[in-house]
């Protein structure tokens, strides 16, 4: 069984889409963590962790850059009409995303 033309591009447009969207939701929420954090601010995630300030923006960081590494190289795909590989790198966002979620259980949570 084979899938329609217009049903793979449909799919493609989405899949690069969320990832896009995915990307700048990550590096919205660690760039205002850092920036909160650097401030003295208690935030939500200050709250409930057992990292320090300064392991928590080193962290953050990271995930910053590596968030905009992966829409950048997301958007040169795109721009450069290579859709394999722009689905490539849709895919492994949405799986670092989802990796990242579950890291941040373990490291965001104070043990009781």
């Amino acid at each position: 069984m084979t899938v329609s033309t217009p049903f793979k591009k449909v799919f493609s447009y989405a899949l690069w889409s969320l990832s896009c969207l995915t990307c700048f939701y990550f590096i919205y929420i660690n760039v205002d963590e850092i920036v909160n954090r650097s401030a003295g601010h208690y935030t939500i995630f200050s709250q409930m962790s057992w990292l320090t300030d300064r392991q928590a923006e080193i962290y953050c960081s990271f995930l910053t850059i590596t968030f905009v590494f992966l829409l950048s190289l997301l958007g040169h795909k795109l721009y450069n009409s290579k859709k394999k590989g722009a689905t490539l790198i849709s895919i492994l966002t949405l799986i670092f995303a989802i990796a990242i979620l579950l890291l941040e259980t373990l490291l965001y949570y104070k043990p009781v």
